[in-house]
C-alpha cells in the first residue's frame, strides 16, 4: 500500500489547519474572480443571450505517470469508473457569418471524478466532488431543422471535498480522506452537439471530453478526465 498511500498523500503531509485554511483561501479568490468575469461579460453580451442546463452520466478516470506507476508499484491496474454531471450554461451570441453563429458558452456544472484501480485480491476507488467551470467558443451550423455545434475551451476546477478513497481487500476496507494541494486545477473541454426547437425552447443532445492540464497534487503527475454524454435544453434569458 506504501505507493498508493504515496500518491493520495501527493507527497505531501497534508493534514491540518494551515493547509485547510490555504485551499479554503484559494476557493474564496477563485468564486470572487469569477463572479467579477461575469459580472463584466454579462452586459456585453446580454442580446439574444440563451440559459439552459445540461444532465448525464460519463465515464471518468484518473492519469498521470505517478498515479499508474504508484498503482503498478502495488500490483494494481487503473480503470475507468462511471458518474453523473449536472450544470447550467449561458449562451451568449458574438457575431455571425452567414448562416454560421458565434457564441461564448460559460456553464458552471457540479462533477465527481472518480478513478479505479484494481487486482486479484483488492479494488481502491477515489473520488472527489468538484465544481468545473468551463468558458467556452461555440460554433453552431444550421440545418433545415435544429442545429449542429462545436465547442472548445478552458476550464477551471474547484475542489468542494478533500479527495476521498476507499480499498477493498482481504483485510477489510480501508477508507480515508486528503486535501488536494491546489485547491484549484486547470483544464479544458472539447465537445459537438445537435439542437432543434420545441416552441419557445431549444432540446440539444451533446457529447463532450474534459480533462485537466494542470497537477492536482504538486510534484505529482495526476490529472483526471471524463468523457461524457448529455441531455439539456435552453431558451431565451431576457435581461
Amino acid at each position: 500500500m506504501e505507493g498508493i498511500l504515496q500518491w493520495v498523500y501527493g507527497g505531501h503531509i497534508v493534514k491540518g489547519s494551515k493547509n485547510k485554511r490555504q485551499v479554503r483561501s484559494q476557493r474564496v479568490k477563485f468564486l470572487i474572480l469569477s463572479g467579477i468575469c461575469f459580472a463584466v461579460l454579462l452586459p456585453c453580451t446580454a442580446q439574444g443571450l440563451e440559459a439552459g442546463f445540461v444532465f448525464g452520466p460519463g465515464v471518468e478516470w484518473i492519469g498521470g505517470s505517478d498515479w499508474k506507476k504508484d498503482l503498478s508499484n502495488d500490483g494494481m491496474s487503473a480503470s475507468h469508473s462511471t458518474d453523473f454531471l449536472y450544470g447550467l450554461f449561458l449562451r451568449a451570441p458574438l457575431g455571425r457569418w452567414g448562416g454560421v453563429s458565434f457564441n461564448l458558452r460559460p456553464e458552471v456544472q457540479l462533477m465527481t471524478p472518480r478513478g479505479q484501480g484494481s487486482s486479484s485480491t483488492k479494488d481502491l476507488d477515489v473520488s472527489a466532488k468538484v465544481l468545473h467551470f468551463p468558458l467556452s467558443f461555440e460554433v453552431r451550423y444550421p440545418l433545415k431543422f435544429g442545429a449542429l455545434y462545436g465547442f472548445a475551451g478552458p476550464s477551471l476546477n474547484l475542489f468542494l471535498t478533500e479527495i476521498e478513497y476507499q480499498l477493498e481487500s482481504a483485510n477489510g476496507v480501508e477508507k480515508d480522506s486528503r486535501l488536494p494541494y491546489y485547491g484549484v486545477v486547470v483544464g479544458a473541454l472539447l465537445g459537438a452537439g445537435y439542437g432543434f426547437p420545441i416552441k419557445n425552447f431549444s432540446i440539444q443532445f451533446e457529447v463532450r471530453y474534459t480533462q485537466t492540464i494542470s497537477l492536482v497534487f504538486k510534484d505529482k503527475d495526476t490529472t483526471f478526465g471524463g468523457f461524457y454524454m448529455l441531455l439539456g435544453a435552453s431558451a431565451p434569458f431576457p435581461l
